[in-house]
């Protein structure tokens, strides 16, 4: 379907419309990724080792997200619009290919299960408050970024600021999960890590308020990357061993990742309008509360029952 949808937008006229290709594209992407998060513990690290495993898988996709525009950039200077499109068409094969290419019993059994049953466990709602709090806090960076060093003359250091932070964000997830892998921490301890994530994260934010200097601010960025980075792999593994999760976990991803859509739409408006604030004081108040409601969403997940 994202391929159909590629291969769609690649022979779209330029002043045509291009929402139903648009649409059909984004909806390849979504059922790719929910598949991809569903299948990524028996296709890295086996399924006793969901949190490393899911830690990461989100490494190898966020890698991918950020050589994708780099790449559609060169590709539309060498081929332009239409091929370019064709070829990342083509790329979203890929999946397919290998999937048909692995063995059936690579695959994890299926079992029946009642949608409507999920919608009744408290869990997988506070899990969707949680990313509904986490998702624009995410966002946020990058744009506070910009704007921050816009108001302190140094725009032209935003890229370097923001290489910096996904490096640290990305990095503290491989950190996460190859420390779960070799020492195979229990499942038991992986709410604890949640929160105290969550939680660091507000503390971090706490002191960039108070940032006097850039570099000041630049130490409280990093830091702030590496608390933030294992949160959503953390969150969708533990949800996973939910057992009423487990059955369906395709469908319980997508519920939270509904939930945290939500929460970013209503959320958006307030989190770009404090991130072009002046101060760093005045910027970062709606981010700190976030990052606290973030923090008590972690621990009513983490406490409630199965």
């Amino acid at each position: 379907m994202l391929s159909l949808g590629l291969a769609l937008l690649s022979i779209a006229q330029p002043s045509g419309r291009t929402a139903a290709q648009l649409i059909l594209a984004g909806l390849g992407a979504a059922l790719l990724y929910l598949s991809t998060l569903q299948l990524m513990p028996y296709g890295l690290l086996g399924d006793q080792k969901v949190v490393a495993s899911m830690l990461l898988g989100f490494v190898l996709m966020g890698f991918g997200g950020l050589l994708a525009g780099p790449l559609l950039e060169v590709l539309l200077a060498l081929v332009g619009y239409r091929l370019s499109m064709l070829a990342f068409g083509v790329l979203a094969i890929v999946p397919l290919v290998l999937s048909l290419l692995a063995p059936a019993d690579a695959y994890p059994s299926t079992s029946t299960y009642d949608p409507l049953a999920l919608l009744a466990v408290p869990k997988i709602w506070f899990a969707g408050l949680v990313f509904a709090f986490y998702a624009p806090l995410e966002a946020f960076v990058t744009v506070w970024i910009t704007s921050y060093l816009t108001h302190q003359n140094q725009k032209d250091r935003a890229s370097g600021w923001v290489g910096w932070f996904w490096f640290t964000f990305l990095g503290s997830r491989v950190l996460i999960g190859v420390i779960q892998h070799v020492y195979a921490i229990d499942d038991g301890y992986q709410p604890a890590l949640l929160i105290c994530s969550a939680l660091l994260a507000a503390v971090f934010l706490g002191n960039l308020t108070g940032s006097s200097t850039t570099r000041n601010a630049l130490s409280g960025l990093i830091a702030l990357g590496v608390v933030l980075g294992p949160v959503l792999p953390t969150l969708l593994a533990t949800l996973s061993r939910v057992p009423q999760a487990s059955s369906a976990p395709s469908l319980t991803f997508a519920l939270v990742h509904s939930v945290g859509a939500v929460g970013s739409v209503v959320l958006a408006p307030l989190v770009h309008g404090s991130a072009g604030e002046r101060t760093a004081q005045q910027a970062l108040w709606v981010p700190l509360i976030l990052a606290l409601l973030m923090t008590a969403a972690s621990m009513l997940y983490a406490f409630t029952g199965q």
